[in-house]
């Protein structure tokens, strides 16, 4: 079976687990510090808190935005339910906005008409690995007095002009499960920010609460282990040549199937860096493409199968919002194969398997 991802455990992160062993200090210590500085420096900002879970990171940012109960936070739809999840959590009232059918990110010119007074957050995911529209939603932001969580759990290294996920944003969450553009070898996330105090409260909530040792606000236990950052700080060695080999994939995938009349291929938009976390397609007979492929041992997934806003827990806080644009999106997307590792020739074998069913 061709796995629609791949995931990449070599010697150094092993050394890596090793190095942690030998220290005997498993938490809150100087690997979780150093690769907190480490990415954070790489997405082009100045601060960086590593928490236990892209989970944690959306949580704990709301919660350092001091999202209060009924306070409403500008999103998506078509994303991980996570997202979602941390904002009810939070306290807060998700209000969907409809997707861009091409990017399949927020779209922009929607935003206005859903802001109201209880309005506090925009939440704009950058999904695939293509980054929202930011230049224009941090000008919605900055015109009507509100603040921006980056969802960039699937963005690490995208760019927009040049800049980065993370540099738009008074905050951005990032992850690093396993099948993510870099991983910890498990799970892991991380808030990054130009913001130091928001970075420091972030800190706090992580920790029980805790600032130099002293419990200072109600807090979690949301910490990321010794361990985990280790492995997190070999990978980050690695992103640029994982972008690379992801966009190499990408760019076959372009050229050999864009000429194939029932489905639709990602855009990467000018002035844009897409990192292809996933590599998504639209297909009238999506459910057929994807039996089909799984009969000739290629794997693929429906990212995401479920309408988050239609779902009944989601519907008691946040009404009935309907999204018609992602509803149809949502039968017709596919992710299939790509990883920063996956060998060459079973990306071909992918590509030919597809174009004996359209040809």
């Amino acid at each position: 079976m061709i796995p629609r991802t791949t995931v990449d455990i070599s010697d150094e992160e092993k050394n890596a687990i090793n190095r942690v062993i030998e220290s005997g200090q498993f938490v809150k210590g100087k690997e979780c510090e150093e690769f907190e500085k480490e990415f954070s420096s790489y997405q082009g900002v100045k601060y960086g808190a590593g928490v236990n879970s892209g989970t944690s990171a959306l949580h704990l940012s709301l919660l350092a935005l001091d999202l209060k109960p009924g306070d409403e936070v500008i999103t998506v739809p078509n994303t991980f339910a996570a997202t979602i999840n941390a904002i009810i959590i939070a306290g807060g009232k998700p209000v969907f906005i409809d997707i861009d059918p091409e990017t399949f990110t927020i779209n922009v010119e929607k935003i206005a008409e859903k802001i109201t007074e209880k309005t506090k957050v925009i939440l704009p995911v950058h999904l695939y690995g293509l980054m929202a529209d930011m230049k224009h939603i941090k000008d919605i932001a900055e015109d009507n007095n509100l603040l921006i969580l980056e969802d960039a759990c699937q963005a690490h290294g995208a760019e927009i002009d040049g800049k980065k996920a993370g540099q738009f944003g008074d905050l951005a969450a990032f992850s690093f499960f396993p099948t993510k553009n870099i991983t910890v070898a498990g799970d892991g996330g991380m808030v990054i920010s130009n913001n130091e105090e928001l970075i420091q409260k972030i800190k706090a909530l992580r920790d029980h609460g805790r600032i130099n040792k002293k419990h200072v606000m109600a807090g979690l236990n949301n910490r990321m282990s010794e361990i985990l950052a280790a492995i997190g700080r070999e990978h980050l060695k690695k992103i640029d040549k994982f972008t690379q080999h992801r966009r190499k994939i990408a760019e076959l995938y372009k050229n050999k199937l864009e000429d194939i009349e029932q489905i639709t291929l990602p855009i990467e938009p000018r002035n844009y860096k897409h990192v292809y976390h996933l590599y998504t397609i639209r297909g009238n007979d999506r459910d057929d493409l994807k039996s089909y492929l799984y009969s000739n041992n290629i794997g693929s997934s429906i990212m995401y199968a479920e309408q988050l806003n239609k779902l009944d827990y989601v519907i008691q806080v946040a009404g009935i919002q309907n999204t018609p644009i992602n509803e149809q999106i949502n039968k017709e997307i596919l992710s299939i194969p790509i990883s920063g590792t996956l060998d060459i020739d079973l990306v071909e074998q992918t590509i030919d398997t597809i174009l004996k069913r359209y040809n």
